[in-house]
C-alpha cells in the first residue's frame, strides 16, 4: 500500500467565507493525485481531507459550509 500527502497553503481555513473556493482550492492536489495513481486503480483509491486546527477552530456555520462543499466535490 502506497501513502500520497498532500498539503495546501493556505489552508481551508483560509476560506470561511467562500466555502466553494475551499473546494476548489482541492483541485490542484487531486490532479497531483491523478498523477502517482494509476487509471485502472483510481475508482477503489481513498481520498482523505484531513483540516488542522484552523478548520476545526472556525466551528460553527463557516466549518460546515466547508464541509458540505467538500462533500460535494
Amino acid at each position: 500500500m502506497w501513502v500520497v500527502l498532500l498539503q495546501l497553503k493556505p489552508g481551508l481555513s483560509y476560506y470561511a467565507k467562500d466555502p466553494q473556493a475551499a473546494a476548489n482550492s482541492l483541485t490542484s492536489l487531486l490532479n497531483k493525485a491523478e498523477s502517482v495513481v494509476l487509471l485502472d486503480l483510481r475508482s477503489k483509491t481513498a481520498v482523505r481531507v484531513g483540516a488542522t486546527a484552523g478548520l476545526r477552530a472556525l466551528g460553527g456555520e463557516a466549518f460546515d459550509k466547508i464541509c458540505n462543499r467538500l462533500g460535494n466535490f
